[in-house]
């Protein structure tokens, strides 16, 4: 991510915690896209997803082991799933 000039995220529908879980296991970042639903406008969004963003790297801030990766929003777009999906008490919820 460090290169790349802008990334997205897919904001999963509350019926898509199989995407969540599925993209949580250690397997190689490429192999993780492997019979993955993508939209056919840009293959780094995930179909049937609540919602899109488009963002770019403004700022990176290390803690630790990790890199956080502050974006600057550039675009939004919103999906037709009536929930979004939350990970609370190490369980997957509809909302």
């Amino acid at each position: 991510m460090k290169d790349a000039d802008e990334w997205a995220v897919s904001i999963l529908a509350g019926d898509q915690g199989h995407l969540a879980q599925h993209f949580a296991r250690s397997v190689p970042p490429i192999a993780l896209w492997d019979g993955i639903d993508v939209r056919e406008d840009d293959p780094r969004l995930l179909a049937g997803a609540a919602g899109w963003l488009i963002a770019r790297t403004v700022e990176l801030v290390k803690t630790g082991d990790h890199t956080f990766f502050v974006g600057e929003v550039q675009h939004v777009e919103e999906g037709g799933a009536e929930t979004s999906l939350v990970y609370l008490h190490r369980v997957y919820h509809p909302l």
